[in-house]
């Protein structure tokens, strides 16, 4: 496995770790799922030459329908981390 392919997957998670904190936030609102998608295809874009496009488009579209369902439920995930946080 090359370099940029690690960097490529890397960039790839980083990105999924912040869209999280910002669905909390943004809670399903259109721009958010504009911006991660210009996000994802620049990374295509950028590393296309190193990575498989079948496993890296699955893997984005996945994590564009988890954040729309994240961002949705995103009251009930919170306030259910809260009563897990007062449990100790």
């Amino acid at each position: 496995m090359s370099a940029e392919t690690v960097f490529s997957w890397i960039l790839f998670c980083m990105t999924v770790y912040v869209s999280l904190y910002l669905a909390l936030i943004h809670s399903k609102q259109e721009p958010l799922f504009l911006a991660l998608g210009i996000t994802h295809l620049g990374n295509y874009i950028s590393f296309r030459k190193y990575i498989n496009w079948k496993r890296f488009m699955a893997a984005s579209i996945s994590h564009l329908a988890f954040i729309w369902w994240f961002g949705a439920n995103a009251l009930e995930v919170l306030s259910t981390l809260d009563e897990w946080k007062q449990g100790f």
